[in-house]
């Protein structure tokens, strides 16, 4: 087996009846899929590289190895978009969650009269962010209610 038949053997998985278009368009399919479950791509890469050098060998020009690769990277894109929006639709959700608890969370901890700066630095944010939540939360209230959460009058500030 010549160095050629070989790299094309490996670009398409041994199948004989593929093009090389055809198995570059297969191999930039799965490496986006790989690529997109964020994990390791299991030789999807090494897998593509090999199908489009076998290509490329055939005598096929560049730019025709160049859109099998980009339409299989749109087949990848099409079947997978619903999926992956759905994921970022829930982890959106998830992080509106968490952000509602916290800022609950940073308002518990101003209504008790702890300084901003303390809360902050148990929060891992900046005393100011702190103020804007404090300030959210507490539109309307009286004014040295606010103040004393943001300038950190209250127990354990500055």
């Amino acid at each position: 087996m010549t160095a050629d038949q070989a790299a094309r053997e490996a670009a398409t998985g041994g199948g004989a009846s593929m093009s090389p278009l055809d198995a570059v368009r297969e191999a930039a399919e799965v490496a986006l899929e790989a690529r997109a479950a964020g994990g390791n791509d299991g030789g999807a890469v090494a897998r593509l590289t090999a199908a489009a050098k076998a290509a490329l060998d055939a005598g096929l020009g560049l730019a025709a190895v160049a859109g099998a690769e980009a339409a299989g990277q749109e087949a990848a894109r099409s079947r997978l978009r619903a999926e992956v929006l759905r994921d970022v639709a829930r982890s959106a959700k998830k992080k509106r969650e968490a952000s509602a608890e916290h800022d609950a969370a940073v308002g518990r901890a101003a209504s008790l009269g702890l300084g901003a700066r303390e809360i902050a630095e148990r929060a891992g944010v900046a005393h100011g962010t702190v103020a804007a939540i404090v300030r959210r939360q507490q539109a309307g209230a009286p004014a040295p209610a606010i103040e004393a959460a943001v300038d950190g009058a209250g127990a354990g500030g500055p």
